[in-house]
């Protein structure tokens, strides 16, 4: 979640805008194609009108996709879609053509959440990890361990000696800024010299950009980073040795998953995805890796694709706290504050929610009481208003959880 309080969070013409670029990519990403026959999905079964909280205080689901201009929502339950709607008065998402379910969505961090879970899959494929010890072992263990290019006698230090686990929860302590102030200033925050450097000019690799960057100590607290979910992905490259991320997304997962379409992932020049961002894909298919999840690591097909023992860790709240944003973080949002761990976003207990999010109101929020999943592409363009539509979005959410019992 990014905030948009005093304008943190916003993104000024001087930087690229991430979903703006998505669809032009296409020379600079990894393709990741389906396998012969997809899962089965099927058409929505839900009929009958749905009322949800809007600012009007009640609306049909239809009038609040307009107010909050959703551009495409997928509910799923049980394993059977309820609820397929999309905007297709016009093109929106910051995509080409109307909105529909053959439409190619670009992802922005959304993305991490797919980043961190194909960590747990390589570290299972790797190191034989089954169980939370064992993957708590693997996690405990220094970035620089995997990537000695980031030690401190060849770096700036900032993410040696960091276990793995603290990059996943943003807790690294690297000297990173994420957000501006808005305004001319835009152009030199962190976020921004990424885009430039790494992402869109391909001119250094993530980890030669993370070598310059320093410590303010493990006890820095939460500091959203793209660095730090690029970090993951390039360790979890790492892992892999010569096979790319990218194709192990597609054999490992695209292909478990049954998916229906092809999809890319945003690269930087040595060929490691963009852990933080720029994946590209069908909703559809988006909602096929939120079942793999809901399901913790089952296929659709009954074979553990990923061990069950890696979502007990990823999609469980910590000690109590922990995971916790404070007030007056930039990520906090005060109208309906969630917690972050292991690149997901946690709905405070006793809830056991937990959502995906990406800028522009994109969210895999997953409902495992409830068996459900739901899907929402919007187009907020920045993070305008986000906090506000934020906070709409997930009574919505909850509306149709309870609208679906």
């Amino acid at each position: 979640m990014i905030q948009a309080k005093c304008r943190l969070a916003l993104w000024s013409a001087v930087n690229v805008l991430i979903l703006a670029n998505f669809v032009h990519a296409a020379d600079i990403t990894n393709k990741i194609d389906p396998p012969a026959k997809s899962s089965h999905l099927g058409r929505a079964e839900f009929q009958g009108e749905v009322r949800v909280p809007c600012a009007k205080g009640s609306c049909s689901l239809t009038e609040f996709m307009q107010e909050v201009r959703v551009c495409a929502l997928l509910v799923i339950k049980s394993g059977k879609i309820k609820f397929e709607l999309y905007d297709k008065k016009a093109e929106t998402c910051a995509e080409r053509g109307a909105d529909r379910p053959g439409k190619e969505y670009g992802l922005a961090s959304v993305t991490k959440s797919i980043t961190s879970t194909l960590m747990g899959h390589v570290i299972a494929t790797k190191h034989g990890a089954r169980t939370r010890a064992k993957f708590e072992e693997i996690l405990r263990r220094p970035v620089d361990s995997f990537l000695p290019q980031l030690g401190k006698r060849v770096s700036a230090g900032g993410y040696s000696g960091v276990p793995i686990s603290h990059v996943l929860n943003m807790r690294s302590g690297v000297r990173w800024s994420e957000y501006s102030y808005g305004g001319w200033f835009d152009g030199f925050t962190d976020s921004a010299k990424f885009d430039r450097r790494v992402k869109e000019g391909q001119k250094v690799s993530i980890v030669e950009f993370a070598k310059k960057y320093g410590s303010r100590g493990l006890n820095g607290g939460f500091n959203y980073s793209a660095l730090d979910a690029s970090i993951n992905a390039a360790v979890a490259q790492d892992m892999l040795g010569d096979q790319n991320l990218a194709d192990f997304l597609e054999w490992g997962l695209w292909k478990a998953i049954g998916a229906e379409a092809r999809a890319r992932w945003k690269e930087d020049y040595t060929g490691t995805p963009i852990g933080a961002c720029c994946s590209y894909m069908r909703i559809r298919d988006l909602a096929r890796f939120g079942l793999l999840v809901l399901n913790k690591g089952r296929g659709p097909d009954g074979r553990q694709v990923i061990p069950s023992a890696w979502f007990d860790l990823a999609i469980s709240h910590g000690p109590d706290g922990a995971d916790a944003i404070p007030p007056g973080n930039y990520s906090h949002n005060p109208g309906c504050p969630i917690d972050y761990r292991y690149q997901w976003w946690l709905f405070p207990r006793p809830r056991t929610d937990f959502t995906a999010v990406g800028i522009a109101g994109q969210f895999l929020h997953i409902y495992p009481d409830e068996d459900a999943l739901i899907v929402q592409i919007s187009d907020w363009g920045h993070w305008e208003d986000g906090d506000r539509r934020e906070c709409a979005s997930f009574a919505m959410h909850d509306a149709l959880m309870k609208a679906l019992r």
